[in-house]
């Protein structure tokens, strides 16, 4: 809403900090959440990255993701346990 104020933005600051080069021209924007912080990708992809101190570790799992799975009809990766990702595709076709 215009007007207010938004606090604890720490996470999203770190999150945006832990972006990497190559994540930079997939992600359209993160989004402070209830639970940490949240990404959309180009093709309407979501991510969750969750909360933590550290999102380097997470935002390389998301770059493991994109490089080496197929991105056909992926609705969600969640990447909050980065050592085991996991990929949501879309139940309709696609």
């Amino acid at each position: 809403v215009p007007g207010s104020q938004m606090l604890n933005l720490t996470p999203l600051l770190r999150a945006a900090k832990a972006v990497t080069p190559d994540l930079l021209p997939w992600i359209v924007v993160l989004v402070p959440t209830g639970d940490g912080v949240n990404a959309e990708l180009i093709g309407n992809v979501n991510v969750r990255f969750g909360l933590t101190e550290d999102y380097y570790e997470r935002m390389r799992s998301l770059a493991a993701v994109l490089t080496w799975v197929e991105l056909s009809c992926i609705e969600l990766i969640d990447v909050r346990i980065p050592q085991n990702p996991a990929v949501i595709r879309s139940k309709s076709g696609c």
